[in-house]
Order: structure tokens, then sequence, then C-alpha cells
């Protein structure tokens, strides 16, 4: 059973236009209490022991493109959706992704498709899909729970990297900093140059939660080469490894 909110109709892309169409389910069960078998003359019971009805009294005009923009999204752009989320997009730039693949697979039939949302579904529900898909791969973008699936990645990495690569330290005043040292730059440590000069890259912030990223290099005959990389959510100094 659904429970709608109490404010579920006020919204604007509301869907309940208070239809009369109505769906009945019928579960018949084919023992009595005693465990025999039941004695109903519906020749149906023995095989078909449910019953769906299904009356489509609306009260609006189902086939206008008004109405398939409430259709609920489809599976396949759910999936399509989910693959552009894992390779790197954005819901801003995931959407205009599945549109393009939309035209070039229907042509001149697009512009009735993207009327259609189980096709082509609109960027708020991108937003909450990439929301939950983040969320399932990365954990929580803050808060304990991040910190848990945080500690989670850096064993993962460490088993896949058969040593020790990463660590998680907290600061004093309880902001986290990830130190990665992995194996192509534990290499760049046997070299010469890396106990003379190490330089630093500050990228700046990285996402929404203002990280920055420092990474740590030494000068080469070949170019820079890292040595190391430093995460922390501010540029606070108070950490102690």
């Amino acid at each position: 059973m659904v429970v709608r909110s109490q404010t579920a109709n006020d919204r604007r892309l509301s869907k309940n236009t208070c239809c009369a169409a109505k769906m009945v389910c019928t579960l018949v069960t084919t023992v009595d209490k005693r465990g025999g078998l039941s004695r109903s003359k519906d020749p149906h019971v023995p095989t078909y022991p449910a019953s769906v009805r299904v009356y489509n009294v609306h009260n609006h005009n189902i086939s206008v493109a008004e109405a398939l923009r409430h259709r609920d999204v489809g599976a396949k752009a759910i999936e399509t959706l989910t693959q552009l989320f894992e390779i790197g997009h954005n819901p801003t730039s995931a959407l205009p992704v599945l549109k393009s693949d939309l035209l070039v697979e229907h042509g001149d039939k697009y512009v009735y498709v993207s009327a259609n949302r189980a096709l082509c579904p609109d960027l708020h529900f991108c937003y909450r899909l990439y929301q939950k898909v983040t969320k399932q791969e990365f954990g929580e973008q803050s808060g304990a729970g991040m910190l848990a699936a945080l500690e989670r990645q850096i064993d993962t990495y460490n088993l896949a990297c058969n040593n020790t690569c990463a660590k998680l330290k907290m600061s004093s005043g309880g902001t986290p900093l990830v130190a990665i040292c992995s194996p192509l730059m534990r290499q760049t440590h046997s070299l010469k140059h890396s106990g003379e000069l190490c330089f630093i890259d500050s990228s700046g912030n990285m996402d929404r939660e203002d990280c920055r990223v420092f990474l740590l290099l030494t000068h080469t005959c070949a170019g820079g080469r890292p040595l190391g990389i430093v995460m922390m959510s501010n540029g606070s100094t108070a950490y102690h490894c």
C-alpha cells in the first residue's frame, strides 16, 4: 500500500486529478483453517487463486502529450543514466547525452519521445537518481556515514595494492585528512631527486564540501613525478601523522 503525504496534492507537478480509475485485487484462499481444500465452486480457484480487475474510468485524456509527462521513468532510461553517472557525468551533463541518444535512435519522432517521461525523464528525477547512485557507491557526503564509507574505500584500496598505500587521520578539530602514496609514487621515492626537492600543486576546492587536494611532486629529467596526495576538508595544519 502506498501512502501519499498530506501535501502531495499541493505540489505543482502533482499527478492527482481525483480520477475515478481504480484497480481491485482479490486473493482467494485455497486452504481452509483446518488445512483442507477450499470448497469453492469457482473453476479458476485451483489454478488462479487471485484476480485483478482494472476499471479505466478516467476524468482526463490519457492519449495527449500532457499525460505522458506524468509517467514513471522506465528501466531503460534509469539504466542509461546510471551508466553515465558511473563514468563521471553529473545530472546536468547526463540528461543531454540521454536526449542526444534518443534523437539519434528515433529521428523525426524525437519530438514525441521527448515528451514521454518514461523515456526522457526530467532534470529533478536525474538529481534524485544521482544522489541515490552516489550514496550507494560512495556513501554519505558528510558526517559519520561519510567517514565510515571512506574507511571502507581505503581498506579496499590497500587490500588491492597489497600494501598500506592510503591512511585516514583526524585533526584536533575533528576534520578528516587522507594521505595517499600509490605503488607508482613509492617508486618515485627511490629517485635521488625525491630527497632533495619537493613542491606542492594545490588544486583548490574539488567539490561542494570544499575539499582541497594537494599533489606532492619532485623534479626529474622526464618532468614532475608524483610523490603523494593529501586530501583535506579545509586548510588546517592541525594534523599529526
